[in-house]
């Protein structure tokens, strides 16, 4: 929501740059064809409308420079000059308007609605402070104290003065409003984001679990299709691990799961990902990896268990684990049900010639 909000102010704010640098063009080419007797009007203006176009064409660049290039930091944004020029083009346009009987009143809500969503930070009776400000200045050195003092122009400036913040009201409760729902919306992505979390990982160890494991695998073969990227997969199994949840119990056996999953993850890289593929049963899918440097993993992973000792009720248990692993290069005609039978396959050779072994394809007897 915070990026719909960013790209709706910065649209805006090309749109308003270009729409003014296009008012004082169109307004510099009016005056050129003023009649003589209003040739001084005409010079006043043509200096004003060419001094803001010459700032309008700086915030252009200012606004080209920190949009594509590098932002600015807020401090040093031309927010007072941009303000003031602002309001001195729609006081202009403003003021010949009502000289040549046309009625822009709608143009004085524009600025400030527009200068409101622009800068959220600075109160909107400061637009519409300035732009009457400026307004009754016009009026004084085109036609003197008296035009000021008049009182349809004075009603003039009142009433859009106010009508023009009650606009401006409504845009920050606008804005308030969208906050509130970004907010709610933010909320929502984060419930979302946790329930995903927990619905794609095993709640013991902190792994993937063993839908999400699929999922994963399933993508990675995609990308390898794609991307000509080469993987391994591991299955890796507690070797006895019945006996010892017959012996010790069922909190013993979930203690030596954790313990498991602990080793898992802190000798596997951060490119890798391991999941409880069910039971006592892990998976390690390596990325990027070749079959000899996936074996060296394993071969960590499995020493590492089998000199860990694990206390359970005062007794020192040792444990080990086999594992079957093979790579995803030889599998890519496959489906994914069949590149993990084949691995599973490893795994329990493992076990059946000895345990706390790792086989692997090329290895297989």
């Amino acid at each position: 929501m915070q990026d719909i909000n960013q790209g709706r102010i910065l649209v805006l704010e090309e749109l308003f740059i270009k729409t003014k640098i296009i008012f004082v063009m169109a307004g510099l080419f009016f005056v050129n064809y003023l009649d003589d007797t209003q040739i001084n009007e005409s010079s006043y203006f043509k200096k004003v409308l060419i001094f803001t176009l010459i700032v309008y064409f700086i915030e252009g660049v200012i606004y080209i420079y920190q949009t594509q290039i590098k932002s600015i930091p807020e401090k040093f944004q031309p927010h007072f000059i941009t303000i003031l020029t602002d309001a001195t083009l729609v006081s202009l346009m403003f003021f010949t308007a009502i000289e040549m009987q046309i009625n822009l009143y709608p143009l004085f809500i524009i600025y400030v609605v527009v200068e409101t969503l622009r800068f959220p930070k600075i109160h909107s009776a400061v637009f519409a402070f300035v732009a009457s400000i400026l307004y009754a200045g016009i009026v004084l050195l085109t036609s003197g104290i008296e035009a000021v003092l008049q009182g349809d122009i004075l009603i003039n400036i009142t009433f859009l003065y106010f009508f023009a913040l009650v606009i401006a009201a409504v845009i920050r409760d606008i804005n308030s409003l969208v906050k509130q729902i970004s907010f709610v919306q933010q909320e929502l992505e984060e419930k979302n984001n946790y329930l995903k979390d927990i619905s794609q990982q095993d709640q013991m160890t902190g792994l993937l679990n063993h839908q999400a494991f699929f999922e994963t695998l399933n993508q990675l073969r995609k990308r390898k299709n794609r991307d000509q990227q080469n993987f391994c997969l591991a299955l890796l199994d507690i070797d006895n691990f019945k006996k010892i949840n017959d012996t010790y119990g069922h909190l013993a056996g979930d203690y030596i799961l954790t313990g498991v999953a602990e080793v898992i993850k802190n000798i596997i890289r951060k490119t890798d990902l391991a999941a409880r593929y069910g039971g006592e049963e892990f998976a390690v899918v390596m990325t990027d990896t070749n079959l000899q440097e996936g074996v060296k993993i394993c071969e960590r992973i499995r020493k590492e268990i089998a000199e860990r000792p694990f206390d359970i009720d005062g007794q020192t248990v040792f444990i080990t684990i086999s594992g079957g692993i093979s790579t995803s290069n030889l599998f890519a005609g496959d489906e994914d049900c069949q590149f993990v039978g084949a691995v599973d396959s490893l795994l329990y050779h493992a076990k059946r010639t000895g345990k706390n072994k790792i086989v692997a394809e090329m290895s297989q007897g």
